[in-house]
């Protein structure tokens, strides 16, 4: 993320014991995270994780079964969404085709019935903000993709709010116009000094923009902590296959020597951890080691290490994937591409090692 820049204009929000139930199921169960003034958190997790309908009950659109939900220490359970202060974009956009790009970002000042010389001046500088100075009458029709994004960027921003609320506002973009997109929002909630709420299913879109990702599977938290810590210190198999590629090694746990615990897999692989384990001697458990953390041959003294067999390589430009047959699983790694070796080649011997310090033994989680 960006420094920020200039005074906080961000709400702190407090999410405490949030919960939403239907007749027969719940939706989100007991979900509670904070969000400092001017800091950016991701809600992230797969379809019906409860992320949106998270999102929905901060906005006001959804009524909370239970919990509550403060701005700058003020409940906000009860109170319309227009009485909220608080910028909503959709994955849909939702602007009004009939109107023009003029009028669909004025459309919340007038419902605040803000002047029109004070609402002019917002209109425009909301414009110039997204760089559509120019665009001011054509209609949604008349737009990109991107153009219409801004559009509703602008719009959820014209009338100042200390909270902006996102879902899955990128996820009818191609993959260039995404990642574009993603830059500017990261640095215009930035430079503005928002608090932002952001829901997506995508984990790159989450650990590039994000302070802070909160993880969310069937309705509740798994998971919070920096993009560092959610992707490099999963607290379950769950978390840690969502987050990336992750090997997975399944098996018991053992103690070791100098306080390292060993995690020993069903065929006999034994993988040494240089981290706490929260799971008991002898309990199942997995190692979870990323693709990158991988490297060819047997490394330093201490280090663990796998023998097999390539069956495929991929050249990804900056990193080449192997597909490697190794203790009885296909283990993916990463290496950096170098102009100067080439990598193995498929059906070549292979030597694999990682270091104690690159392994998480976790609690196994289905």
């Amino acid at each position: 993320m960006a420094e920020p820049t200039g005074p906080v204009r961000g709400a702190h929000v407090v999410v405490e014991g949030l919960c939403k139930r239907y007749e027969d199921s719940e939706a989100v169960a007991d979900a509670s995270f904070e969000i400092q003034p001017g800091e950016f958190v991701s809600l992230l997790g797969p379809s019906g994780s409860g992320k949106t309908t998270t999102l929905m009950m901060i906005a006001g659109f959804v009524t909370p079964s239970a919990g509550d939900i403060r701005l700058d220490g003020r409940s906000v359970i009860g109170i319309p969404p227009h009485h909220r202060q608080i910028g909503v974009v959709f994955q849909s956009y939702a602007l009004f085709p009939h109107l023009s790009v003029w009028d669909n970002v004025a459309f919340p000042l007038r419902m605040r019935k803000v002047p029109r010389p004070e609402l002019e001046r917002r209109v425009a500088a909301a414009l110039e903000m997204v760089g559509l100075g120019g665009m001011r009458r054509r209609r949604p029709s008349q737009l990109s993709g991107g153009q219409q994004q801004r559009v509703a960027l602008a719009r959820a921003l014209v009338f100042e709010p200390p909270l902006l609320l996102m879902d899955e506002p990128l996820g009818a973009l191609d993959r260039a116009l995404r990642q574009q997109m993603q830059l500017e929002i990261r640095e215009l909630t930035s430079r503005l000094r928002l608090s932002v709420l952001y829901v997506t299913h995508d984990q790159e879109e989450a650990l590039a923009m994000s302070h802070r990702v909160v993880v969310m599977s069937q309705g509740r938290i798994v998971q919070m902590g920096t993009p560092h810590d959610v992707y490099w210190e999963p607290q379950d198999t769950f978390v840690a296959r969502f987050l990336g590629e992750a090997n997975v090694f399944e098996g018991s746990l053992l103690g070791g020597a100098n306080g390292r615990s060993v995690l020993v897999t069903e065929d006999g692989l034994r993988l040494v951890t240089a981290h706490p384990v929260a799971v008991a001697n002898g309990d199942r458990a997995a190692a979870v080691i990323r693709p990158q953390a991988f490297a060819l041959g047997r490394g330093e003294a201490g280090s663990n290490r796998l023998e097999g067999v390539v069956l495929d390589v991929q050249f990804l430009g900056e990193v080449v994937r192997l597909t490697v047959a190794a203790s009885r699983r296909r283990v993916q790694v990463r290496l950096p591409a170098s102009m100067a070796s080439r990598p193995p080649e498929p059906g070549a011997r292979i030597e694999l090692s990682c270091p104690p310090e690159a392994v998480r033994v976790v609690p196994h989680r289905p």
